[in-house]
């Protein structure tokens, strides 16, 4: 069916740097069998240059996530916590794609003293009785010689160890976990 214009309702415009001038207008038509007039929003833009299509990657929920947890001597009383909440989160539920790497920064001073005495032994004792409670479930961990606690020093050891697609997501041991964030 044939529409005759009636009157402009409402409108109005915009420049959008990136999209060119956008309009929205409220058009009055009357239809060309007689029926009642009707009120219909067109919206049109005038691109400032030529449209071109971007092909973007394909995304899909299935890519896996390495969450990266530096752990200090600082964050010892807060560990036992987080790996609770990450089991809560993450464990129990089959389809996560979600890896947890710890990361033990040692100090010199007690890098030198690993072997017999480890100030992280009880934190590694934990992910192992984690790893056994599930068995899909792998928590790597490595430990790093550092005076500089900084996510670019983590970053450079770890990175190694991973394709170069891989997806981290650096957090804290005082950090809560949600399936529905990740």
């Amino acid at each position: 069916s044939h529409y005759r214009l009636v009157s402009v309702v409402n409108g109005y415009r915009r420049f959008d740097p990136n999209r060119g001038q956008e309009f929205v207008v409220d058009l009055e038509l009357e239809p060309s069998d007689g029926r009642e007039a009707v009120v219909k929003r067109v919206h049109a833009v005038r691109p400032v240059c030529r449209v071109e299509l971007i092909p973007t990657p394909y995304v899909t929920e299935s890519t896996k996530v390495n969450v990266i947890v530096p752990i200090t001597p600082d964050d010892r009383a807060l560990f036992a916590d987080m790996m609770a909440r990450f089991g809560a989160s993450f464990l129990q539920k089959p389809d996560t794609n979600v890896v947890l790497m710890m990361v033990f920064i040692y100090e010199p001073a007690d890098a030198k003293v690993i072997k017999t005495d480890d100030i992280f032994r009880v934190e590694k004792e934990l992910v192992v009785r984690f790893e056994n409670e599930s068995t899909r479930v792998r928590i790597p961990w490595i430990s790093i010689q550092s005076v500089s606690r900084s996510q670019a020093t983590v970053t450079d050891v770890i990175s190694r160890k991973f394709p170069a697609d891989s997806l981290f997501f650096y957090t804290r041991a005082s950090a809560g976990f949600s399936i529905e964030f990740l």
